[in-house]
């Protein structure tokens, strides 16, 4: 059983499932005693830091995460530089999750939570770009596109425009990148069937 989710494509079906469960503890518990209750202004990173157990359980789903993805790179054929671009995205999790963001726990380790953050989209944006720009298979190349322009727009919106009805639904928004990161990771394992054709 542990075999079988923890090798190919079930290890980012269990990566993310792990991701899903916690969000949702996080949330819906906040929601429960009426803290932040349908806010949906508030990042799953903010939800997270709410409360000192739900930053703990966050902190140790990101790094169970983080050790089966990089099982999963390390069994998994694709170019050395996506794997960089891949362990980057890894770096800057763990970091959100190692920094909590509440600026009334610590303005500085916020702040550093932040950076991390803005470093999570960077490197999301550059690892969808280069399937588009660099990437010879069609299915990979297509979400490429799909992934990039849904990047592009998180970025207008969130840093330079700054659109309020964007920021009025961060959790949403935030969580669909996420969500498109485990795509792509889930779509690398098909350069196994690609290389074997």
């Amino acid at each position: 059983m542990l075999k079988k989710i923890a090798s190919g494509r079930n290890t980012v079906i269990t990566a993310g499932v792990i991701y899903t469960v916690m969000a949702v503890i996080t949330v819906v518990s906040a929601w429960i005693i009426d803290l932040h209750r349908f806010d949906l202004w508030l990042s799953i990173s903010r939800y997270v830091a709410l409360r000192p157990w739900t930053a703990v359980l966050y902190f140790f789903c990101a790094m169970a995460m983080a050790v089966i993805v990089i099982r999963y790179l390390r069994h998994t054929p694709m170019p050395r530089y996506r794997k960089v671009l891949y362990l980057l995205i890894i770096i800057c999790v763990c970091g959100c999750a190692v920094f909590p963001c509440n600026r009334e726990w610590s303005r500085t380790i916020a702040g550093i939570h932040n950076m991390f953050a803005y470093g999570l989209m960077i490197v999301g944006f550059l690892s969808f770009l280069t399937l588009l720009v660099l990437e010879s298979d069609k299915k990979l190349k297509r979400f490429g596109i799909i992934a990039t322009a849904y990047a592009t727009f998180f970025i207008l919106a969130y840093a330079i425009v700054r659109w309020r009805a964007f920021w009025m639904t961060m959790l949403i928004w935030e969580n669909i990148f996420i969500y498109l990161f485990l795509i792509e990771l889930w779509l690398e394992s098909s350069r196994s069937h690609i290389e074997l054709s």
